[in-house]
């Protein structure tokens, strides 16, 4: 990986080695992880590889901080394990009618929402005396702060990730996701002006399914899994996030990317279902009779019957 130093696993620890010693914000959420020691708190997080685990143990991060980033992604893990059940649900119940209307849904109105603001991932910062009042500021943290109670260590550790999923491509990594609905997120998500969005082509079909890729991300978030693992053949092929430079000793923050771009999803499925729930409220009966294929509803649900089986991740539809 000669070439690429910015935006590593090893850029990662030095940013957020910075940050927590110059004063991040490290106050607790209630999990206390003297419940639990590092090794039980690593055997919660199933989807992490064994490789980076036996990493994390010797990583650069002090005792208690390392305890702290552990008990809040194990914390994180088990939040987005309860939303699962809500996106199962929505899928099972709405999934048919969704798709339909998704289908005929204006393509440069729904990327309206599909974006994601960065200032709501990035930690508050300390205020300072201001000479004269400023405009208020755009909250910030609240999603990982205010929905998912993270704090301290982590919660910096997690902003300096954001900005390495930014800054993807100056990295040299091969892909994080292991299923295809992770995979085309990560390939088509973007960032300008502050915000996470999709590249237009993500509101094309899949080739496989016929399905657009925005009901298939969709249906994803109420799978078995939170995240998968990767099979082994991936495991041991070489194509992974390890930093040459150090003979591939530097902790992995793949999953912590993973977990990243899903909460992304998550914000962009409930826009979109919101989107949908408000326009299923407005057309009157007469409206539903006349709506092109409104006799085939119980057609379409037998053809997406198949589909609504296994979906896979996160969030507050």
């Amino acid at each position: 990986m000669a070439g690429f130093g910015r935006f590593t696993d090893a850029w990662v620890i030095d940013r957020t080695l910075f940050e927590v010693m110059n004063g991040g914000d490290c106050s607790c959420c209630g999990f206390s992880h003297g419940m639990f020691s590092l090794a039980q708190m690593m055997e919660m997080c199933t989807d992490i590889e064994t490789d980076d685990k036996r990493r994390e143990r010797s990583s650069p991060w002090p005792a208690t901080m390392q305890q702290d980033i552990w008990r809040d992604r194990t914390l994180l893990r088990r939040r987005l394990k309860e939303e699962m059940a809500t996106y199962r649900a929505f899928w099972l119940e709405q999934g048919p009618a969704f798709a339909r209307w998704i289908a005929y849904e204006d393509a440069a109105e729904l990327r309206k929402f599909l974006q994601f603001p960065m200032a709501d991932m990035e930690p508050e910062p300390e205020p300072e005396p201001e000479p004269e009042p400023e405009p208020e500021p755009i909250p910030k943290g609240e999603i990982l702060r205010e929905q998912y109670g993270l704090t301290g260590p982590f919660l910096v550790l997690a902003c300096q990730a954001l900005e390495q999923i930014k800054h993807f491509g100056a990295t040299g990594y091969a892909l994080d996701g292991v299923t295809p609905e992770e995979r085309i997120f990560e390939e088509h998500l973007r960032e300008a002006d502050g915000l996470f969005t999709l590249a237009p082509e993500f509101l094309a079909e899949d080739e496989k399914t016929g399905l657009p890729n925005v009901v298939l991300m969709v249906r994803s978030l109420g799978g078995g899994k939170l995240l998968q693992k990767r099979a082994s053949q991936l495991q041991n092929d070489g194509d992974d996030d390890r930093d040459a430079a150090d003979g591939g000793a530097t902790p992995s923050f793949r999953q912590d990317r993973r977990l990243l771009r899903r909460i992304m999803m998550q914000f962009f499925a409930d826009n979109v279902a919101q989107k949908f729930k408000r326009s299923r409220r407005r057309p009157s009966a007469a409206d539903i009779a006349e709506e092109p294929g409104g006799g085939d509803e119980k057609e379409d649900e037998k053809a997406m019957e198949g589909t609504a089986t296994e979906p896979s991740a996160e969030s507050v539809i």
